[in-house]
């Protein structure tokens, strides 16, 4: 006897590159969880949803059903290596390809789509979800404050002019809430936009196209930063902070018929922390797309030198071929040692590390995500940001938190990143940083619990999707 067809069905869009799919697919398992006779078309590319869907539930798991989409790759493409040409032929591609792949789907399932949850980067969700008059709802895996100043594009292109803002020290003082922020400081694809770059032109889109939202889902939390919210209400139909989604809870009533996955610590990561003192250990990660560019990874292996301070490196790539080898011997031992003060890993549980009471700062990218973390876990962050909202979160996280310090001129240099080190780790300042941090960590477990502002807007998103 067939199964009778969902009552609803909600197409789902990943931009699947970067850190994007994997909370994508966490908010969907939490709408879906108290919903199971609501259908959720998760679409992405195979390879971004292999990397998400445990391979034995290729098809989905319980009611998040994995579509694909076409990447874009020519026949017998090659790649450079170049993360962006990846982009730019998946952006040439949409949105006829998600035209395509949800037409199949609502033609599989028997049931129309009658709400889209799209990545905000995918602007023609508000074309598609009109054209079929449902429910856009696109989500911001960034910040309110970059949110922000991507639906301020026209005006601040119009104030700043045609000069080079990417240098300037120009402040952004008429727009409230960013007063603090430089125009360096902002994404260049606010600053201006580059026709000739199908990723620029998607940004710009976006930034036109956001307003015609029923809601947009942001990856914080309200008590962060209630003034921003605020401002954003002015220009968006709805704002709904549901944060810090990589906390939101696996446990296995997330996802219909799916276990929740162990903690994984194959390098024992936490167990060489029990060995070390309270605050003392420098946690290091450049997210799982930066790689800095060698000069500056020697410097800091210099730096750490120096500095001789405890540090945990989750190291993308071969550490042997950036490193002096006696460097790398030092911190590569034999996994069950647990006397060195310092260790190199090819993978880390990111947010347990943050969590536990020897880490006492956080050099990082500065991406958004592991910087909802350091709040989570209440340490202060040393950043070197490199692109896209990076700019801005480091100057929220220095001038506005004052819970972090940006690395002097803003590249790694052995000295600057000494001075760093020994400023958040060994001297009053980052006592102080750790202090302020205190409260932050405990909004996080506040909005996250039972009757939280995260909770709450959660059940508000589940109702919007699904009633």
């Amino acid at each position: 006897m067939s199964s009778p067809p969902p009552r609803k069905h909600v197409g789902v869009f990943v931009f699947p590159f970067a850190s994007h799919t994997a909370p994508m697919l966490t908010i969907v398992r939490k709408i879906a969880a108290p919903a199971p006779d609501v259908l959720f078309s998760f679409f992405g590319t195979k390879t971004s949803n292999g990397q998400v869907f445990p391979k034995d539930a290729a098809g989905g798991q319980g009611n998040v059903r994995s579509c694909y989409v076409d990447d874009g790759l020519p026949e017998g493409f090659v790649p450079s290596g170049n993360p962006l040409e990846l982009i730019e032929l998946f952006l040439k591609a949409v949105p006829a390809n998600f035209y395509e792949a949800i037409e199949a789907a609502e033609k599989a399932v028997g049931v129309k789509i009658s709400c889209l949850i799209t990545d905000a980067f995918l602007w023609f969700g508000a074309e598609m979800a009109r054209e079929k008059a449902v429910p856009w709802i696109p989500v911001w895996f960034s910040g309110s404050r970059s949110l922000l100043a991507h639906v301020h594009t026209d005006l601040i292109r119009e104030t700043l002019g045609s000069e080079e803002p990417e240098d300037s020290d120009q402040m952004l003082d008429f727009i409230p809430c960013l007063v603090s922020v430089r125009s360096k400081d902002l994404p260049w694809e606010v600053i201006r936009m580059n026709p000739t770059l199908q990723f620029s032109i998607m940004m710009d889109k976006m930034a036109r196209s956001l307003p015609k939202a029923n809601a947009v889902v942001v990856n914080s939390f309200d008590e962060l930063d209630p003034f921003a919210t605020l401002q954003l209400e002015k220009h968006l139909k709805k704002v709904l902070n549901v944060g810090p989604i990589s906390v939101l809870s696996t446990r296995t009533e997330t996802v219909a018929e799916a276990p929740p996955p162990p903690t994984a610590d194959p390098h024992g990561c936490i167990q060489w922390l029990n060995k070390q003192p309270p605050a003392s250990v420098v946690y290091i990660s450049f997210g799982s797309v930066i790689t800095p560019l060698p000069g500056e990874v020697m410097a800091l292996a210099e730096a750490l030198d120096e500095a001789a301070v405890p540090f945990l490196w989750s190291f993308r790539g071969d550490p042997k071929e950036h490193l002096p080898s006696e460097f790398v011997a030092r911190s590569t031992m034999a996994e069950g040692c647990l006397d060195s003060k310092s260790k190199m890993v090819p993978w880390a549980p990111q947010l347990d590390v943050l969590r536990h009471g020897s880490v006492g700062a956080f050099l990082t990218h500065c991406g958004w995500n592991s910087l909802l973390e350091c709040f989570t876990g209440g340490v202060p962050a040393i950043m070197r940001p490199f692109f896209g909202d990076q700019k801005m979160n480091c100057r929220y996280m220095e001038s506005v938190m004052r819970v972090g310090i940006g690395l002097e001129g803003g590249k790694i240099t052995k000295a600057g990143a000494v001075a760093a080190l020994r400023r958040v780790l060994l001297e009053n300042e980052g006592k102080e940083m750790r202090g302020r941090m205190g409260p932050l960590k405990e909004m996080v477990a506040r909005a996250l619990a039972g009757g939280g502002s995260s909770s709450k807007n959660l059940e508000s998103l589940v109702e919007m999707v699904t009633e």
